[in-house]
Formats: C-alpha cells, sequence, structure tokens
C-alpha cells in the first residue's frame, strides 16, 4: 500500500559554493521538501527555500553559532513533530555537524553529500574545515560520494559508521550556454583555463607547458577566475582575467574558445569539466583523481600531470583535426543526458525506517 510521503529537510546554508549543484538535484527531488539556506547566498533563491542568518566571516561565525544556531535548532523540532524523518546536506557547512547531531537525537536520519573527502592543499582554513567535514561524516547515517576515488580516499582515513554509495555529479547548465552542433577550430586555437584558481589547479604546469611551445601552434590563451593564492606572472601573451565570473562571462569564454585545459594536479571531481562537456569544447585533462570517472578515455587528451605532458596534450589537440573532431563528437554525446534525474532518483530516501514503504 502507498504510504503519504513526509518531507524531506533539506540544509544549504552556503553562501556559493556547490549551490548550483544543489539547485540541480532539487529540480528533480522525488518528494516535497522544505529547504533552509543562507540569507547571504549569491543568486537567485532555491525552491521552497526559509532563509537563515549564517555567518559571512570568522567573527560573525563565533557569534551567530552562539545566537542563531540555538534558535535554529529549535525551530527544527517543529518539523520533527510534522513527522520530517530525514534531512539532506547537498553541501558542506560548519553547522552541518551541530545540526546534524541534533537530528540524531530527535530520530531523524541524515544523507550527507561529500564533494571534496580531503580538501585540497593551499586552501584557506583546511585543517579547521577538514575537522568539520571528517565528523559530519562520522555522524552521517547515509554518505553519498561523487566518485570512488572520493570514498576510498574517506575509507583509507576514517571510520564511517553510514551507509555509503557513489552518485556521480550531473552537468552543470549555464544560461547562454547550448552545446554547438559543430565546432570548427580557428587555424591556431584559442586556449581557455577556467574556474576559481587555486594551488592544486596547475596553472605552473599551464604556463610552462606553453613557455615550450612551438610558434605558430596556437592562438589566444585566456585563463579567467578569480585566484585564492600568489599566483606565478602569467607568460607573455596570456589574458589573464582574475576576478569572479559571471555566468554569461563563462558561457561567453567557453563558445569563443577551442581547448580548455584542466592541468590539476590533484582532484575529486570537476565542475568546470561538467561545463566543458556541456559546451563541448575538447579538453586537455590531467590523470588525476576523479576526473577519470567524470569522462571516458576517448572524451579528451588525457595526460599526466607534467609540464611536458601538458604541452603534448595542447600539441595534439591543436595541431590535429581528426583528433579534435572525434572528440566533439563524443563530448556531444555525453552532454545529452545531464545525469540530474538519474542522481535524484539514486538518493536513498525510500528506506522503509526513513520515510515509509514506497
Amino acid at each position: 500500500m502507498e504510504k503519504a510521503a513526509k518531507p524531506v529537510l533539506v540544509f544549504a546554508l552556503t553562501r556559493r559554493g556547490c549551490l548550483p549543484y544543489t539547485r540541480q538535484m532539487l529540480a528533480f527531488f522525488p518528494l516535497p521538501v522544505r529547504v533552509y539556506t543562507s540569507a547571504f547566498a549569491e543568486g537567485e533563491p532555491l525552491p521552497h527555500s526559509e532563509p537563515v542568518t549564517s555567518y559571512r566571516n570568522t567573527r560573525e561565525f563565533a557569534w551567530q553559532s552562539l545566537w542563531v544556531l540555538p534558535r535554529l535548532l529549535l525551530r527544527l523540532r517543529r518539523d520533527f513533530r510534522r513527522s520530517c524523518k530525514v534531512a539532506y546536506f547537498p553541501v558542506f557547512h560548519h553547522w552541518n555537524l551541530p545540526i546534524m547531531l541534533w537530528c540524531r537525537l530527535h530520530g531523524v536520519k541524515t544523507i550527507l553529500t561529500v564533494h571534496d573527502s580531503v580538501l585540497h592543499a593551499g586552501e584557506r582554513r583546511r585543517q579547521f574545515d577538514q575537522w568539520w567535514q571528517d565528523r559530519s561524516m562520522r555522524v552521517a547515517d547515509e554518505i553519498i560520494f561523487l566518485t570512488e576515488f572520493a570514498l576510498n580516499s574517506a575509507v583509507q582515513r576514517l571510520s564511517l559508521r553510514g551507509r555509503i554509495s557513489v552518485i556521480p555529479h550531473g552537468l552543470l547548465p549555464l544560461p547562454g550556454l547550448e552545446t554547438p552542433p559543430d565546432r570548427v577550430p580557428a587555424p591556431l586555437p584559442r586556449l581557455l583555463m577556467l574556474g576559481r584558481i587555486g594551488p592544486y589547479k596547475g596553472l605552473e604546469l599551464l604556463y610552462e607547458a606553453l613557455q615550450n611551445l612551438p610558434a605558430g601552434v596556437i592562438g589566444d590563451v585566456t585563463v579567467a577566475g578569480l585566484s585564492h593564492y600568489a599566483e606565478p606572472t602569467p607568460p607573455t601573451g596570456v589574458r589573464r582575467i582574475n576576478r569572479r565570473l559571471s555566468e554569461a562571462e563563462m558561457a561567453q569564454l567557453l563558445l569563443s574558445h577551442d581547448i580548455l585545459v584542466l592541468p590539476y594536479t590533484e582532484a575529486t571531481q570537476s565542475g568546470i569539466l561538467t561545463l566543458g562537456i556541456r559546451a563541448a569544447i575538447p579538453m586537455v585533462v590531467t590523470n588525476v583523481g576523479g576526473l577519470t570517472e567524470q569522462l571516458g578515455p576517448y572524451e579528451a587528451a588525457w595526460v599526466e600531470p607534467t609540464a611536458l605532458d601538458v604541452n603534448e596534450g595542447i600539441s595534439l589537440l591543436a595541431g590535429s583535426p581528426q583528433f579534435y573532431a572525434d572528440i566533439h563528437r563524443e563530448l556531444r554525446l555525453c552532454a545529452k543526458d545531464a545525469g540530474w534525474a538519474a542522481a535524484a532518483a539514486a538518493l536513498p530516501l525510500y528506506r522503509s525506517h526513513y520515510v515509509g514503504e514506497r
């Protein structure tokens, strides 16, 4: 007999990071939801959301954790009384842990999505954030990883009590970005590196690779995205856009360049890579972390994370029209299914002790 679906509590309290992921998962969510978001979140509000005055800096974190968080926990008792039996945490946030412990105290099961099980070298507050994330993973009843690589990285370090599964990241949409039916590169292909730039993104590898490229192989080179560390000086001829980009700017860059380079030295998975698939732009991608789980062997120019290999990958894509066309064709096929419906359907929401029999 079909039972009435009980609402799922969703906590997406971050201001920026991973909100596009959350938005897409909620768009295909199979159950009613009640969403708690940050009052400081950027962009369009998530559907069915109730804003919470969280924090924007360290000082506010201390103050709001003392005054706002306790009131939020008390407010959640109302939801628990309304038969909310599952709480879903699609993004990392420092308040996830106390909310998960509160849920556990009231018999509410928790589902946590982990985007990076081991935070990247050079990230701000890396040790502090890693501590909070590790303890959240230990508390969760269900843990969702985006790649097998992230899962293995976690279980090698931690003893996890919850059930574990892998649900791949879908393809992110971008306003103004439609998959082009055909890509004909310029006589000198235009090169792009896109996204937030940190120490693990391999900017140094790209710059060294470019300096050793012979003249007449590539045309314009653009590195676009806000840097979070003291990066090296770009080689002559590289256009550097060092700021946060709008969605329209990102779409325009993807459509106006011919090759996307992801020279990462480490990675769990990449949202920029999903945009590259959506744009069907042939990519040079380093064989690190979970990136090989996002693309097949014939869907990118795969290279090792060295300047010499990145150089060779760029030269191969720029100098072989047939190889370029083959990868573009494979990416167009990948872009036909964004994968969000399957991802949302795979969430472990229908355990009988969670929301009733399906």
